[in-house]
């Protein structure tokens, strides 16, 4: 015979304890912190109500100690996701920023007159024509730069596609005026450091070439962006595990793929 004491059952619907983690109302959103957990016989588990709406929530998964440690780092994981885009944003204009700044780099030259840094055409090493002793703006290397420049910008639009999945389409044709921000800096850092208006008639349809590549790179990037993800996604993740993406296919109104291969 069994002599080991039992637990005697909890009486329905009695105080037991109370919630002291942060707990939100599925119905209203109320912080459920603080109130009272009761068990009820019928469910067999820990129930508390919202004070604000009345729907019952289960409360034991408020009440362990891991929770508000996943919590935080939930937030820390938002927050270093967050960091990420900025910074890869950040490093797509500056990076094709630098494509215009290596073009015209590549086609002026400075110096100090009157205590002011002078920009003009540089003068070719060998120029062989005579009566030409500068730089033409469009000569040699710049089809070189425009076209890294749109293939950066090509590769931000997929990045860019894959991460406002959950924004509506015009909003996301917002990143189009991405380009014109990053040639606006451009222009201001460089006329604020030196004095270009012997050069300004060559540099403002450069400046405007590269800003409507970069733009058109990016609308074809959030064009084909999607499918490419996709691809990729199939590729490289297994099937069990892409179903934390399956946002990827349900945005766009298709079929997620199945769990097995």
């Amino acid at each position: 015979m069994n002599d080991l004491p039992t637990t005697p059952p909890i009486p329905p619907l009695q105080r037991h304890l109370q919630l002291e983690t942060d707990l939100f109302c599925f119905g209203c959103g109320y912080n459920l912190h603080g109130q009272v957990v009761t068990q009820d016989d019928r469910l067999g588990f820990l129930v508390c109500r919202c004070p604000e709406c009345g729907k019952f929530h289960p409360a034991a998964m408020g009440v362990s100690a891991s929770r508000p440690w996943l919590a935080r780092l939930g937030v820390m994981l938002v927050v270093f996701w967050v960091l990420m885009v900025l910074a890869i944003m950040g490093l797509g204009g500056f990076f094709t920023g630098m494509c215009t700044y290596a073009h015209l780099d590549t086609y002026t030259i400075g110096d100090y007159t009157g205590g002011q840094y002078l920009l003009h055409l540089r003068p070719p090493p060998n120029r062989q024509t005579i009566g030409i002793d500068y730089y033409e703006i469009w000569e040699t290397e710049w089809r070189t730069f425009v076209t890294v420049d749109a293939l950066l910008s090509i590769a931000m639009g997929v990045f860019i596609a894959a991460i406002t999945w959950h924004l509506p389409p015009r909003l996301r044709l917002l990143f189009l005026l991405f380009p014109l921000v990053v040639q606006t800096i451009l222009m201001w850092i460089w006329t604020t450091n030196n004095d270009v208006h012997y050069v300004i008639a060559a540099m403002l349809p450069a400046i405007g070439m590269y800003t409507f590549v970069s733009a058109a790179g990016i609308a074809i990037g959030l064009r084909i962006g999607r499918p490419i993800v996709r691809f990729l996604v199939r590729l490289i993740i297994p099937a069990r595990l892409r179903q934390h993406v399956n946002f990827l296919w349900t945005c766009d109104g298709k079929t997620p793929p199945a769990m097995t291969a």
